[in-house]
């Protein structure tokens, strides 16, 4: 290559060709879904979870805190996946890490591939023929880390934790995917711990209670309903950084 300009101009374009030419950053994400079991009227779970990692941890929050995704400051993310493991109240579903470069999608998936029928036609002697796609399911959180400088880091996050059953209604012998997926872009200070909840699902049980001698008429029924909330815990920091 060869540059040709007045000296502020070359100065200028070797500026340029010198930030250009830069070797990606590493970046370090690790992430854990955790399951929060608690009663209807309690609160969201990540609140909960904020609230016990703030008593147990001494933790404060960090440069996000909105309804739905809440960073934690001066907390590792070990240090958080630690102490939720000692309360019955959280389920942790998944633990994984992954070290890639900055601007790259850095990919977590435990799971399976299901064959699903994507399209059904005929054969010129007439003979169904089924075209077979298969499927990811699992836990998946796809992260694309974008290093912006001044310690912080942009994170394009689509997590999802997903299952096939079998199909009630719609295309016969295809399962039916089920999932739950949370897709955000947020900006954290480097090696904040992320928390991103807004997965809930409540379900309600009738109990029945009676005396055998009494008449069924006389038994009481109570209602109750337990709500789970899916917390997804990111963390992602420059590696070397520490």
């Amino acid at each position: 290559m060869v540059l040709t300009g007045s000296p502020a101009a070359l100065d200028k374009m070797q500026t340029l060709i010198a930030a250009v030419d830069a070797l990606p950053k590493l970046v370090d994400v690790s992430a854990s879904w955790v399951e929060v079991t608690n009663n209807v009227g309690s609160g969201r779970g990540i609140s909960l979870l904020a609230t016990v990692l703030g008593a147990k941890l001494g933790v404060s929050l960090g440069s996000v805190n909105s309804g739905s995704a809440i960073s934690l400051k001066s907390a590792s993310f070990q240090l958080v996946v630690d102490a939720l493991n000692t309360d019955s109240r959280f389920k942790q579903v998944s633990n994984s890490r992954i070290v890639g470069d900055d601007y790259e999608n850095l990919v977590l998936t435990v799971g399976d591939e299901t064959p699903t029928i994507s399209s059904t036609g005929k054969d010129n002697a007439g003979n169904t023929v089924q075209n077979v796609v298969y499927r990811p399911s699992g836990v998946i959180v796809d992260v694309l880390p974008k290093v912006l400088g001044s310690g912080r880091i942009q994170l394009l996050v689509d997590g999802q934790i997903s299952s096939f059953k079998t199909t009630a209604t719609g295309v016969a012998g295809s399962p039916t995917l089920i999932k739950r997926q949370v897709k955000t872009r947020v900006t954290v200070a480097n090696g904040e711990v992320l928390l991103i909840g807004g997965l809930n699902d409540t379900q309600k049980t009738v109990s029945t209670s009676s005396l055998p001698f009494l008449p069924a008429s006389w038994s009481s029924k109570s209602d109750s309903a337990v709500q789970t909330d899916l917390v997804l815990i990111l963390s992602a920091k420059v590696a070397g950084s520490e």
